[in-house]
């Protein structure tokens, strides 16, 4: 998997592991190979046996790796898809003091302010550096993108008031916007928070933006079929079991199993939606 162990990715992948291991009949071992931007575990995967053995815990960073890698040794787009298994929720999260209480204000304090207001981003190409430039390209504004290492670097920060803006991922800002030590204006999903669902999405607010970020199980390239969908439809059937719902709940994760049809065009429509914003916001990682 492309995720370091103690990640709410990696807690979602043993749960999956010890639910898929008594229904097909094989030891199942999650195998932490993170690094690169996900790129060491993917290419492991990627040059595997395509038998279904070796299958890939990957992320919606696998739609824009070939724009940002334009060298990798494998074709992240050739994997054979089984299922997103969980959304990603991002919340979009301002300082508590930043005079701005919905997306709408937030849009109009940046177009009078253009390049004033400094919005935090884990590094070039990282998911919440693309999704700050996603909104400042659906919206006509311009903010001042502050690279960090790490999105736990980004948080104090921006609890601190020495940032404005952030582009999080649910699981991380939800206890701050909670206890008051920051606000969330809105989620970057195609659905509402169940933890905060007064909060409207950005489509909601007016805003074009209807994507999420995903975690999603793939297999090597030319998988046959008929395994893809074995493994599919066993992991389907995770949905009517109330104790795995919760137990995924509790690890931050948003339980959302499809199959490798409707896979396949979630990757198709995000790889487009990336590829060209990566172009034309001229993103690159030098």
């Amino acid at each position: 998997m492309q995720f370091p162990p103690g990640t709410t990715p990696d807690t979602l992948a043993r749960i999956v592991a010890e639910y898929l291991q008594p229904r097909l009949g094989q030891p199942v071992v999650v195998d932490n190979r993170p690094g690169a931007a996900g790129n060491i575990a993917a290419d492991f995967v990627a040059k595997s046996v395509p038998d279904g053995y070796t299958l890939l815990l990957g992320q919606s960073g696998l739609t824009w790796a070939s724009a940002l890698f334009p060298k990798l040794p494998f074709d992240p787009l050739a994997f054979a898809p089984i299922s997103v298994l969980a959304g990603v929720p991002f919340v979009v999260t301002v300082r508590k003091d930043l005079p701005v209480k919905s997306v709408q204000e937030l849009v109009a304090y940046a177009r009078n302010n253009p390049g004033v207001l400094a919005c935090g981003t884990s590094g070039n190409g990282s998911p919440q550096h693309l999704l700050a430039e996603l909104f400042m390209n659906k919206t006509g504004t311009k903010m001042n993108l502050v690279p960090y290492k790490g999105t736990n670097l980004i948080m104090p920060d921006l609890i601190a008031g020495r940032i404005d803006v952030m582009f999080s991922a649910a699981d991380g800002v939800l206890p701050h916007i909670q206890a008051g030590r920051l606000k969330g204006i809105a989620t970057v999903d195609n659905r509402r928070l169940a933890a905060l669902p007064d909060l409207p999405t950005l489509a909601e607010s007016g805003i074009p933006v209807n994507t999420m970020m995903w975690v999603g199980l793939l297999s090597a390239p030319n998988t046959p079929t008929a395994i893809t969908r074995r493994i599919s439809d066993e992991l389907r059937l995770m949905r009517n079991s109330p104790a795995i719902l919760q137990r995924v709940s509790a690890a931050g994760n948003d339980l959302r199993v499809d199959g490798p049809d409707e896979m396949r065009k979630t990757i198709s429509k995000d790889h487009e939606v990336w590829t060209q914003l990566i172009r034309d916001a001229r993103i690159t990682l030098e």
